[in-house]
Protein backbone atom coordinates (compact mmCIF):
# COMPACT_ATOMS: atom_id res chain seq x y z
CA UNK A 1 0.00 0.00 0.00
CA UNK A 2 1.32 3.37 -0.96
CA UNK A 3 1.18 6.31 1.48
CA UNK A 4 -0.63 8.91 0.37
CA UNK A 5 0.87 12.05 1.81
CA UNK A 6 -1.74 14.78 0.73
CA UNK A 7 -3.91 15.09 3.47
CA UNK A 8 -3.18 18.33 6.10
CA UNK A 9 -5.66 19.60 8.94
CA UNK A 10 -8.56 20.94 6.45
CA UNK A 11 -7.57 20.39 3.12
CA UNK A 12 -5.48 17.93 1.12
CA UNK A 13 -2.64 19.46 -0.91
CA UNK A 14 0.47 17.54 -2.81
CA UNK A 15 2.66 18.01 -5.69
CA UNK A 16 1.01 16.71 -8.97
CA UNK A 17 0.94 14.09 -9.76
CA UNK A 18 3.28 12.54 -7.17
CA UNK A 19 1.20 13.09 -4.17
CA UNK A 20 -2.18 14.14 -5.21
CA UNK A 21 -3.75 12.69 -9.00
CA UNK A 22 -6.61 11.70 -10.53
CA UNK A 23 -6.88 8.34 -9.11
CA UNK A 24 -6.55 9.96 -5.42
CA UNK A 25 -9.22 12.49 -6.49
CA UNK A 26 -11.78 9.79 -7.69
CA UNK A 27 -11.45 8.08 -4.52
CA UNK A 28 -11.32 11.18 -2.25
CA UNK A 29 -14.87 11.94 -4.32
CA UNK A 30 -16.19 8.28 -3.34
CA UNK A 31 -15.26 9.04 0.37
CA UNK A 32 -17.15 12.04 0.89
CA UNK A 33 -20.09 10.63 -1.00
CA UNK A 34 -19.89 7.97 1.80
CA UNK A 35 -18.99 10.25 4.53
CA UNK A 36 -21.32 12.96 3.94
CA UNK A 37 -24.10 10.77 1.90
CA UNK A 38 -25.04 14.45 0.41
CA UNK A 39 -27.61 14.92 -2.32
CA UNK A 40 -25.85 17.80 -4.11
CA UNK A 41 -22.51 19.53 -4.25
CA UNK A 42 -20.98 22.08 -6.08
CA UNK A 43 -17.40 21.52 -7.37
CA UNK A 44 -15.38 24.50 -9.25
CA UNK A 45 -11.56 25.14 -9.53
CA UNK A 46 -8.94 27.58 -10.35
CA UNK A 47 -7.06 27.98 -13.27
CA UNK A 48 -4.32 25.77 -12.95
CA UNK A 49 -3.92 23.08 -15.73
CA UNK A 50 -3.67 19.84 -13.67
CA UNK A 51 -7.08 21.80 -11.97
CA UNK A 52 -9.77 20.63 -14.86
CA UNK A 53 -8.70 16.84 -14.80
CA UNK A 54 -8.31 16.70 -10.71
CA UNK A 55 -12.30 18.03 -11.12
CA UNK A 56 -13.41 16.05 -13.27
CA UNK A 57 -12.08 12.68 -10.76
CA UNK A 58 -13.71 14.04 -8.44
CA UNK A 59 -16.66 14.41 -9.76
CA UNK A 60 -16.48 11.20 -11.28
CA UNK A 61 -15.81 9.84 -7.85
CA UNK A 62 -19.36 11.92 -6.58
CA UNK A 63 -21.79 10.87 -9.19
CA UNK A 64 -20.40 6.92 -8.52
CA UNK A 65 -22.23 6.93 -5.06
CA UNK A 66 -25.21 8.54 -6.91
CA UNK A 67 -24.62 12.12 -6.15
CA UNK A 68 -25.69 15.54 -8.25
CA UNK A 69 -22.95 17.59 -8.52
CA UNK A 70 -23.03 20.68 -9.81
CA UNK A 71 -19.48 22.45 -11.70
CA UNK A 72 -19.42 25.82 -11.35
CA UNK A 73 -16.16 26.04 -13.73
CA UNK A 74 -13.55 27.97 -12.99
CA UNK A 75 -13.61 30.95 -10.29
CA UNK A 76 -12.33 31.60 -6.72
CA UNK A 77 -13.01 29.55 -3.36
CA UNK A 78 -15.40 32.39 -2.21
CA UNK A 79 -17.73 31.17 -5.15
CA UNK A 80 -17.63 27.69 -3.94
CA UNK A 81 -18.79 28.75 -0.67
CA UNK A 82 -21.23 31.15 -1.99
CA UNK A 83 -23.08 28.59 -4.46
CA UNK A 84 -23.22 26.11 -0.87
CA UNK A 85 -24.94 28.13 0.58
CA UNK A 86 -27.41 30.13 -1.83
CA UNK A 87 -28.04 27.29 -3.55
CA UNK A 88 -28.74 25.28 -0.63
CA UNK A 89 -26.83 22.74 -1.59
CA UNK A 90 -25.19 19.87 1.25
CA UNK A 91 -21.15 20.52 0.59
CA UNK A 92 -18.74 21.77 -1.92
CA UNK A 93 -15.18 21.05 -2.93
CA UNK A 94 -12.41 23.73 -4.56
CA UNK A 95 -9.87 21.95 -6.72
CA UNK A 96 -7.26 24.95 -5.95
CA UNK A 97 -3.73 25.12 -4.19
CA UNK A 98 -3.97 28.47 -3.77
CA UNK A 99 -0.80 30.41 -2.60
CA UNK A 100 1.30 27.37 -3.38
CA UNK A 101 3.70 26.49 -6.08
CA UNK A 102 2.43 26.10 -10.11
CA UNK A 103 3.34 22.28 -9.63
CA UNK A 104 1.09 21.41 -6.95
CA UNK A 105 -2.95 21.50 -6.32
CA UNK A 106 -5.23 20.62 -3.68
CA UNK A 107 -8.65 20.31 -2.28
CA UNK A 108 -11.11 22.35 -0.06
CA UNK A 109 -13.99 21.11 0.92
CA UNK A 110 -17.41 22.83 2.77
CA UNK A 111 -20.73 22.08 4.16
CA UNK A 112 -23.67 23.96 4.38
CA UNK A 113 -25.43 23.36 8.23
CA UNK A 114 -28.62 24.69 9.82
CA UNK A 115 -28.42 25.71 13.24
CA UNK A 116 -25.44 24.48 15.98
CA UNK A 117 -25.05 20.98 13.97
CA UNK A 118 -20.60 21.25 14.39
CA UNK A 119 -19.48 18.99 16.58
CA UNK A 120 -19.92 20.10 21.01
CA UNK A 121 -16.78 20.60 22.49
CA UNK A 122 -14.96 18.10 24.05
CA UNK A 123 -16.78 15.62 21.92
CA UNK A 124 -14.59 12.83 20.01
CA UNK A 125 -14.59 14.86 16.51
CA UNK A 126 -14.56 18.96 18.06
CA UNK A 127 -10.51 19.08 18.04
CA UNK A 128 -10.68 18.73 14.32
CA UNK A 129 -13.57 21.55 13.53
CA UNK A 130 -11.89 25.52 13.10
CA UNK A 131 -13.62 27.98 15.58
CA UNK A 132 -14.58 30.04 12.98
CA UNK A 133 -17.30 30.03 10.48
CA UNK A 134 -18.81 32.44 7.87
CA UNK A 135 -22.54 33.44 9.13
CA UNK A 136 -25.03 35.07 6.79
CA UNK A 137 -26.86 38.27 8.73
CA UNK A 138 -30.60 38.37 8.32
CA UNK A 139 -32.02 41.78 7.23
CA UNK A 140 -35.78 40.32 8.15
CA UNK A 141 -37.65 40.59 11.06
CA UNK A 142 -38.86 37.15 10.64
CA UNK A 143 -35.67 35.37 9.90
CA UNK A 144 -34.61 32.29 8.61
CA UNK A 145 -32.98 29.65 10.73
CA UNK A 146 -29.32 30.81 11.25
CA UNK A 147 -26.84 28.89 8.34
CA UNK A 148 -23.36 28.74 8.64
CA UNK A 149 -20.58 27.30 6.25
CA UNK A 150 -18.08 25.49 8.07
CA UNK A 151 -14.87 23.55 6.26
CA UNK A 152 -14.93 19.91 6.81
CA UNK A 153 -11.67 18.51 7.94
CA UNK A 154 -9.99 16.02 6.38
CA UNK A 155 -9.40 13.48 8.79
CA UNK A 156 -12.56 12.40 8.55
CA UNK A 157 -12.41 10.88 5.24
CA UNK A 158 -8.99 10.12 4.70
CA UNK A 159 -9.11 6.64 5.90
CA UNK A 160 -11.03 5.80 2.84
CA UNK A 161 -8.77 6.19 0.21
CA UNK A 162 -6.29 4.34 1.43
CA UNK A 163 -9.25 1.11 0.98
Amino acid sequence: MTTITCFKAYDVRGRVPDQLNAEICYRIGRAVADYLQPKRIVVGRDIRHSSEGLCQALTRGLVSKGVQVFDIGEGGTEQVYFATFHEHMDGGIMVTASHNPIDFNGLKFVRRTRGRSAPTPGSRTSAAWPRRTIRRTPVARNRPPRRSILPLPTSSICWATSI
